[in-house]
């Protein structure tokens, strides 16, 4: 008896799980994935353009650390042009409130070290970045 009910509870939260569907990916996972995905995709230009084409909002505002504020195209335009070499984001920190996220971290390409800040916001089940700033710090700081 005691076998038959401990199956048939088994049975049961089994099939309340699966009707729940699959667990969502927890945001700052996937936020810090496309944190890395964004940095690693900087040697390619063509790679770069359309990752921010396909993750940015429309109204993206990017802060460069002299003070240079970039729209998305800009954006796009200046990764195209530019032949950065391939970059790495870590030591991040996602602090999460509701469909809004704010990520801080560590981008480093080649002997260059910025400490970044990008909010993203949730739109249809999708994160993308609304806004971004870097500033320059020594490798030490990370």
């Amino acid at each position: 008896m005691r076998i038959l009910l401990l199956s048939l509870l088994s049975i049961t939260t089994s099939i309340v799980a699966s009707a729940q569907g699959p667990a969502e990916v927890d945001p700052a996972q996937m936020i810090m994935h496309l944190e890395r995905y964004w940095a690693s995709s900087t040697a390619d230009p063509e790679q770069i353009a359309r990752f921010i084409e396909e993750n940015v909002t429309p109204d993206y505002r990017y802060t460069a650390s002299d003070g240079t504020v970039m729209t998305k195209a800009e954006l796009i335009e200046r990764s195209r042009r530019d032949k950065a070499g391939i970059a790495t984001a870590t030591h991040m920190q996602v602090f999460r409130h509701g469909d809004t996220a704010v990520v801080i971290g560590v981008w480093t390409q080649g002997t260059r070290h910025l400490r970044f800040t990008d909010t993203f916001v949730r739109n249809g089940g999708k994160w993308l970045c609304l806004a971004g700033q870097t500033t320059p710090i020594k490798a030490e700081k990370h």
